[in-house]
């Protein structure tokens, strides 16, 4: 294998992460797969890594993304002989994110290659390299004596005494954190600055690798100003869960889940995009979670919400609450007598603080105003259903409603509701008093409990005498009330058997033209069962 006569050595004896190491024989394929890159083309051969010289246990890392052209983002490792695997690992974990993880086994020498592949189209780039390994002693340091045996090894590499002193200077005893071997001409790789305040962190409440990445430049300097790049390596797991997030066999990301409050430290690597890598730990403060996730009450105009806030601290005892933050122009109740707040609709963030005895811990809610419902008109001697969860469909993760009810006015006018079990609301006016126009309303509490969010949405519904008149042998229903602002393309009319029906514009909306028989049943259906009137008529 032709390469060129520069050798490296530096041996990393910081414990990177302690994660599977795994070993790719040639017949094994990718490392790091990829459909996109299955397709491969005559690859461009260069010439960028060179023979690398390593201790016994000792580590080197490599990053690719310096190495090969930026284009290519998916990695391959293969022997050349499945032997080689005995005397060198790679670590799949870190090859994913670009970066070559190499762990020397036992002395010897291993020839690999490491192909560089797109993540779209075709077109590769390949580069061969040699790991010879020295036998050591310790993982720190290692007889210089030992190297008379290497050069028995490959006695064709030490006729000169050029090549026999770089071969003592490059495996003397020191621990590097830097690869200054594959850094671009003048690089200097980044520093662990002096000590920086920890990143705080709450308990319960993940972070992203970007937010750790936005820290970055308080814990560690480039001296060459490089823009720097992190991967989290390994975790304190009593303190941190490390999560690492692929789309497939791509490596898209990293967060972190904080377990127990306390101080701990993250091991990260750090590139500066020209070679140069630094291993080192960021500090981290994880704290309980005082201020907890923040419940949002979305309400309409006619709706309040009452919460009562011993739920919200259910680990204090006999607390007593203070509203300490409230809206700009806030005119409602600010003194808390009791356990219960209601909040009305004046959206904005509201802190309420809970003492007792031992701490004081923070609730946060944030009003918004949400008309999902609207107000609905019927006609008497019928009845209306609604399908209330086809009204707070969410976007939000692990989104699942529970739904309750609550009606003002129904002794006065007869109107009644019923609450069915496939989460329909159901009102009928077969009792109605008469007189009209009247009305009642009905207020619906929404609670996604997964997503903190709780819905209060007050339907006003106004009832209207139902007018039929016959014309011929045909009846007319006025039923214009029922869907205004509604498009009545959307709507589809049905009857009992044996009796016509036809829509008939009649000035901006519609009225219901009825033959065949004097008496049956009207069913008027707004986008499936959305919204659905069943109106009885004749005898």
């Amino acid at each position: 294998m032709s390469k060129k006569a520069k050798w490296m050595g530096i041996v990393m004896s910081m414990a990177i992460a302690a994660v599977p190491l795994v070993v790719v024989p040639a017949q094994q394929g990718y490392a790091n797969a990829s459909s996109t890159a299955s397709v491969m083309s005559t690859p461009e051969v260069i010439d960028r890594l060179h023979t690398i010289v390593l201790p016994e246990h000792g580590i080197k890392l490599i990053d690719l993304n310096s190495v090969f052209d930026r284009k290519y983002k998916e990695f391959r490792v293969t022997y050349t002989d499945s032997i080689d695997a005995s005397v060198a690992k790679f670590n799949n974990e870190f090859l994913s994110k670009g970066l070559l993880y190499i762990e020397a086994i036992s002395s010897g020498k291993a020839a690999f290659t490491v192909t560089a592949m797109k993540r779209e189209g075709t077109g590769t780039q390949t580069d061969s390299v040699d790991v010879i390994v020295v036998p050591a002693d310790g993982y720190t340091r290692f007889d210089i004596a030992k190297a008379i045996e290497l050069m028995g090894i490959v006695p064709a590499k030490y006729q000169t005494k050029e090549q026999v002193k770089e071969l003592i200077s490059t495996i003397k005893p020191i621990t590097v954190n830097v690869d200054e071997s594959y850094n671009q001409e003048g690089n200097i790789a980044p520093k662990q600055a002096v000590s920086s305040p920890p990143i705080e962190a709450i308990r319960g409440i993940d972070k992203r690798d970007f937010e750790i990445q936005e820290r970055i430049y308080d814990y560690f300097r480039d001296p060459n100003e490089d823009q720097l790049d992190l991967v989290i390596t390994s975790t304190d797991e009593n303190y941190v869960h490390l999560t690492n997030e692929y789309r497939g066999s791509l490596f898209v990301g990293q967060h972190l889940t904080f377990i127990k409050a306390g101080q701990t430290e993250i091991s990260v690597l750090v590139k500066d995009g020209k070679g140069g890598i630094t291993a080192g730990k960021i500090p981290i403060d994880i704290r309980n979670n005082e201020i907890r996730i923040a419940e949002t009450i979305s309400l309409d105009m006619e709706s309040s919400h009452t919460v009562d806030l011993r739920d919200y601290f259910p680990e204090m005892n006999a607390p007593t609450f203070v509203l300490d933050e409230f809206p700009p122009n806030y005119e409602g109740e600010k003194i808390i007598a009791g356990n219960n707040y209601t909040f009305y609709l004046h959206p904005g963030t509201y802190k309420i603080r809970a003492t007792d005895s031992q701490k004081t811990e923070h609730q946060e809610f944030i009003v918004k105003e949400s008309d999902r419902l609207k107000d609905r008109n019927v006609l008497s001697k019928s009845s209306l259903s609604l399908d209330i969860k086809s009204f707070f469909l969410s976007d939000a993760p692990n989104s699942a409603f529970t739904y309750s009810y609550k009606q003002q006015g129904s002794s006065v006018t007869g109107i009644t509701y019923e609450a069915g079990a496939d989460d329909y609301l159901y009102i009928n006016t077969d009792n109605a008093q008469q007189g009209y126009p009247i009305s009642t309303r009905v207020a619906v509490t929404a609670k996604d409990i997964a997503n903190h969010h709780i819905y209060v949405d007050t339907i006003k519904v106004q009832l209207y005498e139902k007018s039929l008149s016959s014309i011929g042998n045909k009846q007319i229903m006025d039923v214009s009330r029922l869907f205004e602002g509604i498009d009545w393309n959307d709507v589809v009319i049905t009857t009992s058997p044996n009796i016509t029906a036809s829509r008939v514009p009649s000035g901006n909306s519609y009225v219901v033209e009825l033959s065949g028989a004097s008496s049956g049943t009207l069913v008027i259906s707004y986008k499936g069962s959305k919204i659905v009137h069943v109106i009885p008529f004749g005898n």
